[in-house]
């Protein structure tokens, strides 16, 4: 398991049920983190990944004695394109389905990224 960032509040927010809370948290943290955007980069065509752009739909949260774990539709757009003098870049919209580990120590593992 990669970590990808810490945060202060998906581990609780998961225990407390709150999924829109969790939703917008994980979002902020992906927005934020280098190696969140580096992730969504990765999944994508190598192109800039316009951090704003950054959506997350919670599609399954499930607890364990220890963790929790996350499975989220992660939607980007990605600046493409812009090689030559008359190519302009464009954005892209793409979307990645991410499976996370929420710790109790605050920090969220990077489980699988998929198409």
């Amino acid at each position: 398991m990669q970590t990808l960032f810490k945060t202060t509040d998906c581990y609780a927010l998961s225990r407390q049920a709150d999924r829109q809370l969790l939703a917008a948290q994980l979002t902020a943290d992906l927005q934020a983190s280098p190696s969140g955007l580096t992730l969504l980069q990765q999944a994508g065509e190598g192109g800039l990944i316009l951090h704003e752009s950054i959506q997350l739909l919670l599609l399954d949260v499930s607890m364990q004695s220890d963790s929790s774990q996350v499975r989220a539709l992660v939607m980007f757009d990605e600046l493409l394109g812009g090689c030559n003098c008359n190519d302009e870049p464009m954005p892209q919209a793409r979307s990645v389905t991410l499976t996370l580990t929420l710790l109790p120590d605050q920090a969220v593992h990077y489980q699988s990224i998929s198409d």
